[in-house]
């Protein structure tokens, strides 16, 4: 997977969609994004949580997806990153810029009764 780019969701949607073909046995998903510079939450989102509530995973019964903001050198992560070139902006934390996300990209994740949706800001 490309680290280094503004949309590290596009080819993680890939590789799900391709492993959505046929069902799986898979239980537990967990994500991880850092992000870098002043980014604004985009709808691309809503993607991955109409992909992950599709009948083809059935045994799915929880998702974690967990932001996080840093300032330091994006080429030390080893987490799929967003990032623009507008400095990181420490006093508008990603915790009010990102905290409506699950109510709002993730309508379906967030209301499920089978499948757990942990969502974390940090």
């Amino acid at each position: 997977m490309d680290y280094f780019s503004s949309d590290p969701l596009r080819k993680l949607l890939e590789q799900l969609n391709l492993l959505s073909m046929e069902e799986n046995v898979i239980e537990m998903m967990c994500f991880s994004f850092r992000l870098f510079g002043n980014l604004e939450p985009g709808n691309e989102w809503v993607k991955l949580d109409s992909l992950l509530c599709r009948p083809c995973w059935p045994a799915l019964k929880f998702v974690s997806l967990a932001l996080c903001a840093s300032k330091s050198d994006i080429s030390e992560s080893r987490l799929p990153v967003f990032h623009t070139d507008r400095p990181l902006d420490l006093q508008a934390p990603v915790q009010i810029q990102w905290k409506d996300l699950p109510s709002q990209q993730f309508p379906m994740l967030s209301s499920s009764n089978t499948i757990k949706f942990d969502f974390n800001l940090g």
